[in-house]
């Protein structure tokens, strides 16, 4: 078997947005639409074909289990980042602003105020350099 055939675009007809977007109006706000290709089918009583419902909700309810697995996944991944990050700002704090801070303590208090300020650009520019050795690298 080949690939399945490219359906033709027909003037006139609804297009798939469109029907999802009238979808959307016409089911209560806390619903979720769940958009499907097909359905499991049974034949029903007098060879009738039938939705099979217990199958469609055990593949719903499998849907929903992926979903939570993948943001138990993603939680974790960026829960990582935010501990990585925070060891480096630490160690970022202590290389770039501590040695001015003891160099010139015993300076005002606005002279310190730009010591920080100065400290904090030094700090915000960080990422941007980071992202340019990364560039450079490649």
């Amino acid at each position: 078997e080949g690939p399945a055939a490219k359906r033709r675009c027909v003037r006139g007809a609804t297009a798939p947005f469109q029907v999802i977007a009238a979808a959307r109006e016409l089911v209560p706000r806390d619903c979720q639409l769940h958009l499907r290709t097909s359905l499991p089918m049974f034949r029903g009583p007098g060879g009738a074909s039938e939705v099979n419902n217990l199958e469609l909700a055990a593949q719903l309810q499998a849907l929903r289990a992926e979903e939570v697995q993948r943001l138990k996944v993603q939680e974790s991944f960026e829960q990582r980042v935010a501990r990585h990050y925070a060891a480096w700002g630490q160690l970022a704090l202590l290389c770039v602003c501590i040695p001015q801070l003891l160099i010139h303590g015993h300076a005002s208090a606005t002279h310190i105020a730009e010591l920080l300020t100065g400290c904090a650009a030094r700090l915000a520019s960080l990422p941007a350099l980071w992202a340019a050795g990364c560039y450079v690298e490649d």
